[in-house]
């Protein structure tokens, strides 16, 4: 038994890995082009209302996460 004290699971279907065999594919497929002013994924950007941003800026740090 290790002396680690969080041992890492090995069964948990953590994030997918590259072989070095399927890496030349990966390199020789086109990319799509990415635009910056457009999420990377399917969600859509939210603006938080002045009022709101105002309030969470006299928070703290902590205190923002222990919200979140």
């Amino acid at each position: 038994m290790s002396n680690d004290p969080d041992p890492v699971d090995c069964s948990n279907n953590g994030p997918a890995l590259t072989t070095l065999d399927e890496l030349p594919e990966m390199l020789e497929s086109p990319k799509e082009e990415i635009d910056p002013d457009e999420p990377a994924d399917d969600h859509k950007r939210h603006q938080l209302e002045p009022h709101i941003t105002d309030e969470l800026s006299k928070l703290s740090f902590d205190k923002l996460c222990g919200r979140a």
